[in-house]
Parts: structure tokens; C-alpha cells; sequence
């Protein structure tokens, strides 16, 4: 994905994890742009991850050249909204491929409507190898 820096700025981060910190040991990489303007919105990377049941409903959408299933979750805390965009190569006649990364976007309900809008361009830019 591209962005422009001024808007946004990369927080990615990569820490090593003993057994006394997580349950798991090894490396956890956390990939994630925080935008410049707004306190609470993030554009990350969530998962792999399934849905441990039936898949929710996603629904299609175009962004650019990017053909995304967005999946919008609402308020999940009280101080998150957020939603998640498969990139849809990452699908088969939309059933959801367990264990695939996935793009998410969290903000807070306040911020959410702008925070939507700023990700959905960097969202556009994705170029899937």
C-alpha cells in the first residue's frame, strides 16, 4: 500500500515475545499506519485470523483497482469502531480462506466517519504480489 506521509504515519513494530510475556514465544510483528490528524485512527493488519463459525456476511466494494469484501463489526468496545476489507484475490466465490492476513481499520466512534475515509484511499493503493 502507498500513503502519503503527511496524512499518515507508519508505526509498525517487531518484538521478540518470551514465554513468561505470551503464550506463544517467537516474533510478533505488528504492521499498522497511524493517521497524522486523528488521535484514534489505524489502518493495521488483523490476523490470521478465522471466523470460528459460519463466516459473517461481506459485502463487496471497489476501491481504485482493488476489489475489497468489507465486513463492518460497529462498536465492538466502547471506545472502538471498526471494520475489516479482504482483499477479495484472497477469496474464492467469497467464502473467507482461514489464516489470511487482513486489512483492518479502528477508530474511535467520534473519529470514525474520517478515519473511514482516509483509509479507504490508502486502502486503494494496495498492490497484492
Amino acid at each position: 500500500m502507498d500513503y502519503d506521509p503527511s496524512k499518515w504515519v507508519d508505526k509498525s513494530n517487531y518484538a521478540e515475545w518470551g514465554e513468561n510475556q505470551n503464550p506463544v514465544e517467537g516474533i510478533i510483528i505488528e504492521n499498522y499506519l497511524q493517521a497524522q490528524q486523528l488521535n484514534t485512527c489505524v489502518v493495521g493488519v488483523q490476523g490470521p485470523t478465522d471466523f470460528n463459525a459460519t463466516p459473517p456476511v461481506l459485502v463487496p466494494i471497489q476501491l481504485g483497482e482493488v476489489r475489497y469484501s468489507y465486513l463492518f463489526w460497529g462498536q465492538t468496545q466502547q471506545s472502538d469502531t471498526s471494520a475489516w476489507y479482504i482483499e477479495d484475490q484472497s477469496l474464492d466465490d467469497y467464502d473467507y480462506v482461514p489464516g489470511l492476513a487482513i486489512g483492518g481499520v479502528y477508530a474511535n466512534p467520534s473519529e470514525w466517519d474520517k478515519c473511514k475515509v482516509l483509509a479507504e484511499e490508502v486502502l486503494a493503493t494496495l498492490h497484492v504480489p
